[in-house]
């Protein structure tokens, strides 16, 4: 009997071996592959270094080009609708062309816009099964942009035969939507927790390990940093990531005196996370919006105390005071606190770690999600 064959249809996906966009995408099919799946993947040519096809390990990638000027659609300020409709198009035509070639069984597509919205016509033209996955944007944000993207959004849902959504906070909007709550199975991006240690002497070292972009809204830590240092002068910050931001905060932290307490890494190896988040006492994040993060769930698996704006990405996962700290977006003089607060408790930081090792490894791992993915496929292939 045939192995099953899938598509991901997927706007983020590492550009080369190692890289950052959509790596636990990636991790999803090549586990999906060790599980006896075929799997494909197609996605925009971003850059115009990568290729147009590519095998990594297990997984063959297909990258459709597009007018990308270098940027994922994401990064414009306003939505580029010329762009937007040859990517549309593009992407379209190349995965018509790679299910008929492949013999494609069942469309998997990350991201309900744009990619979300290709996959409805291409189920519906080859009468094949429909995944989408709503990662967070595409729900939370790209829709609050314009009526029509909402529709799109909307259009999209209705028509995939399974939605998975990787938080709460996301089947909740798309419930409110019309869309039948029984259609949408709530699934975070998983880790490998065996990756991570939680044992081990720490420094007395706040990590943060978010893209320095808007929407992490970094300066938040930056401006706490001083409070921190004020009360705990040994504190240190380590800033992993890179993005928009980064020049501004760099001058931010030189403007407020705290420049000497940031190590700006700048982008690492993601092998290289696991030996950052055992070195930490406390983990930051002070995103604004997020689906379930898998920085988070890193953090977990490595035993460092999350410090966490409240948001429901977050509160789904962290009861306050417990197993992590919640604090107001925006609100670095309270960050500043939470802070101090885990820093000065080591009884607390301890039995969290006990508590987090757990949720990840039944909730947060591969090991707990891709069975449940694989009977998802399987439930639709009958």
């Amino acid at each position: 009997m045939p192995r099953n064959r899938l598509l991901f249809l997927t706007s983020s996906f590492p550009d080369s071996p190692g890289g950052y966009r959509g790596s636990g995408i990636f991790e999803m099919s090549q586990r999906l592959a060790t599980s006896g799946w075929e799997v494909d993947v197609v996605t925009p040519k971003i850059f115009a270094k990568s290729p147009v096809f590519e095998r990594m390990n297990s997984v063959c990638v297909w990258r459709f080009i597009f007018p990308s000027g270098g940027r994922i659609l994401a990064e414009y300020e306003e939505t580029p609708y010329i762009r937007m409709f040859f990517y549309i198009l593009s992407g379209l035509l190349f995965s018509l062309w790679i299910c008929i070639r492949k013999r494609v069984s069942l469309l998997h597509a990350h991201f309900v816009i744009p990619t979300g919205f290709i996959a409805v016509f291409v189920s519906r033209l080859l009468s094949l099964p429909l995944v989408v996955t709503a990662h967070g944007s595409d729900v939370l944000s790209l829709p609050r942009r314009s009526a029509f993207l909402r529709r799109i959004a909307i259009f999209t849902l209705r028509r995939a035969d399974r939605i998975i959504a990787v938080s709460e906070r996301i089947r909740d909007v798309i419930s409110s939507w019309g869309i039948p709550r029984r259609k949408v199975v709530c699934l975070p991006i998983g880790i490998d927790e065996t990756c991570y240690s939680p044992g081990g002497e720490r420094e007395d070292l706040v990590v943060s390990i978010r893209n320095l972009n808007p929407v992490y809204n970094v300066e938040t830590l930056i401006r706490a940093v001083g409070e921190v240092v004020e009360h705990l002068p040994r504190t240190r910050f380590l800033i992993v990531g890179d993005g928009t931001e980064r020049e501004r905060l760099e001058s931010l932290a030189d403007k407020l005196g705290v420049a000497d307490f940031i190590d700006f890494k700048g982008r690492v190896p993601r092998e290289e996370i696991p030996r950052i988040l055992s070195r930490g006492k406390v983990y930051v994040s002070t995103s604004l919006s997020d689906g379930t993060s898998v920085s988070l769930l890193e953090a977990f698996a490595s035993g460092i105390f999350p410090v966490v704006s409240d948001i429901p990405a977050n509160s789904q996962w962290i009861v306050d005071g417990e197993n992590g700290y919640l604090f107001p977006t925006r609100e670095a003089h309270l960050l500043a606190q939470k802070i101090i607060l885990a820093l000065n408790n080591d009884a607390l930081r301890r039995n969290a770690m006990e508590k987090n090792r757990y949720l990840v490894e039944e909730k947060g791992s591969w090991n707990a999600i891709i069975p449940r993915i694989e009977d998802i496929y399987r439930s639709l292939l009958k």
